[in-house]
């Protein structure tokens, strides 16, 4: 899920609806119990109760009450604990940005593999016949 661009506001909602949920999950939340619902005035409530609504957050029922989703949740969870960072990308970056990875890898990786392929194509030659093996 995209995260939605929420302002300090609706973040503020956003985290107010996921305690609420998990204290009281499937029970309705009045409009006017909003935090800062007379401080903000109806129109900036409204609006940010709409935007919620189509970010699948929270849904109306009715003019007056708020089903609070459990997606609610997930994005705050979301925001608590950011993904852990790819250590492996970051030194596989790292690595090719230097100058020296292309013959690090051809030393200690393209060598020996082509060392084995020649050793292995000379035993599988032996065996079908089309070469002499070394006699021990």
């Amino acid at each position: 899920m995209a995260e939605p661009i929420l302002d300090d506001y609706e973040k503020e909602l956003v985290r107010w609806f996921a305690q609420k949920y998990l204290d009281h999950q499937g029970d309705m939340i009045r409009v006017c119990d909003l935090p800062r619902f007379t401080e903000l005035g109806k129109e900036k409530v409204s609006l940010a109760r709409t935007r919620l609504t189509d970010f699948g957050l929270i849904r109306a029922a009715g003019s007056l009450e708020i089903e609070v989703l459990p997606a609610c949740v997930e994005l705050v969870h979301a925001w608590d604990n950011p993904p852990m960072p790819d250590r492996w990308e970051e030194a596989t970056k790292w690595f090719r940005s230097k100058w020296w990875s292309l013959p690090v890898l051809v030393v200690f990786v393209g060598l020996p593999a082509l060392v084995t392929w020649i050793g292995m194509l000379k035993t599988i030659l032996e065996w079908m016949g089309f070469i002499k093996g070394s006699s021990h």
